[in-house]
């Protein structure tokens, strides 16, 4: 039985790595499509992750399909006035700040939580499981440091799946290193531009 759900998950990793990448390239190409492939996805590795007993990872799905909902709404319709959410901005150093608090708090309350229950590298899976939260917010707000903060997590991350043998996922990662700089290059160019016309307007 081990073995029929050890070839199940392999080919679960595989449809996951390449529905992934569909949706990281969607999100930089500003395709609101991106967020429901993102949801999709999320709840397609939600019984692989409980499988490789990541339960940090398990639990912050949950979050991550919230925020993901969010983020599709917030790029089809902007809450003020029912307007797309269309520029990319620079994320605040209040904002900055509330994100830096939130964090510590939040690995400070659970990190105990996570070695009672014996989670499998409960510090680096909650740093890497944080940060992409901070990650899908900043997606969804469409702040410009969105793509620094996922090659934070992608290094992470193809740390995480290496230990865990999940060389599928840890070469999506791996990708993902490139297309984030590229990404951001490409944020950064259209951020440039939108806040040029400004200026000229």
């Amino acid at each position: 039985m081990a073995k029929d759900y050890s070839t199940i998950f392999n080919h679960l990793e595989k449809v996951s790595t390449v529905c992934s990448i569909l949706s990281f390239w969607f999100g930089t190409q500003q395709k609101t499509i991106a967020w429901p492939i993102s949801i999709a996805i999320t709840l397609m590795n939600l019984p692989y992750y409980f499988y490789k007993e990541l339960y940090v990872t398990v639990f912050h799905h949950f979050i991550h399909i919230l925020i993901s909902l969010y983020g599709w709404y917030a790029w089809a319709h902007e809450p003020e006035g029912g307007k797309k959410l269309q520029r990319i901005s620079r994320t605040s150093s209040q904002e900055w700040l509330f994100i830096t608090l939130s964090v510590a708090l939040y690995m400070v309350f659970f990190y105990p939580v996570l070695e009672y229950v014996g989670a499998r590298l409960p510090l680096v899976d909650m740093v890497r499981n944080v940060l992409t939260l901070v990650g899908l917010w900043a997606t969804s707000r469409k702040k410009l440091e969105t793509y620094l903060i996922w090659l934070v997590v992608n290094v992470i991350s193809v740390y995480v799946h290496q230990r865990t043998k999940s060389y599928w996922f840890m070469c999506k990662y791996i990708f993902y290193l490139g297309l984030s700089i590229y990404s951001f290059y490409t944020w950064y160019r259209a951020y440039r531009k939108e806040a040029l016309a400004i200026t000229n307007s």
